[in-house]
């Protein structure tokens, strides 16, 4: 249950982000048909005024169609998962469904800290998952909050997604160039329940992580860190 409540949660989060700016929007929007409506029947206001004004306009429309776009890609998400969101029970999913989720779920927290995500896909998106589809939704996302954590405010970075599959397993690797894990704790993470700022938001560290996907997948999670960046890597039998 605490996995389906931190993947609501994202979801929530991702309503309300858009939701918030374009009520915002929309109030701009608002003042300038009243200011076109004023305008009009002012013959002192002259017609490069006006132009003006419905510039404008078309840049807040452009702004509040961005939004719309997100909120109806969240409910996408809500409508076409919703068996899945209302079970922990396991179910088979492909990489497509896995790649869609994160990047709805993460879209509006790497678009407020101004950080890019880009996947690169090795297999074919149409290879079948057995698990815990939130739980490994909930992991992937977990990571990428813990690497945009690593850049400490700075802005434009890049954190990779790499899907790869070796032998009989999948490999998801996420990879970023941030301050990297101190080395104090480097070989307590996978043993001990240690939160980062990023992980005591999300409420899920990465012994916790590592548990869900032996005990989901039968799977192994790995990391590399140094101070360049880290390498985490979700491993999972296929």
């Amino acid at each position: 249950m605490q996995l389906f409540g931190g993947l609501i949660t994202g979801i929530a989060h991702s309503l309300k982000s858009p939701i918030f700016s374009l009520t915002g929007e929309l109030e701009g929007f608002i003042d300038l048909v009243q200011e076109y409506k004023e305008s009009s029947g002012d013959k002192t206001v002259l017609d490069e005024d006006n132009k003006d004004i419905v510039k404008d306009m078309r840049k807040w429309l452009g702004k509040m169609r961005e939004q719309m776009e997100q909120i109806s890609d969240a409910i996408t998400a809500i409508r076409s998962q919703i068996v899945v969101l209302n079970s922990d029970e396991e179910v088979t999913f492909t990489i497509e469904d896995l790649i869609k989720y994160v990047d709805i779920l993460m879209k509006n927290t790497l678009k407020q800290k101004l950080i890019i995500l880009n996947f690169t896909i090795k297999v074919p998106v149409s290879i079948e998952i057995k698990g815990n589809f939130n739980s490994l939704v909930q992991v992937i996302n977990n990571l990428i909050l813990n690497s945009i954590d690593s850049y400490e405010g700075k802005t434009n970075e890049i954190i990779e997604v790499v899907i790869d599959k070796k032998d009989n397993h999948l490999i998801i690797s996420v990879i970023d160039n941030g301050k990297g894990i101190p080395k104090s704790i480097q070989n307590k993470i996978f043993k001990e329940i240690i939160y980062s700022d990023s992980e005591e938001k999300n409420g899920l560290s990465l012994f916790v992580s590592y548990s869900n996907i032996k005990a989901g997948f039968g799977g192994e999670m790995t990391f590399e860190s140094n101070e360049k960046g880290t390498i985490f890597n979700i491993i999972i039998p296929i």
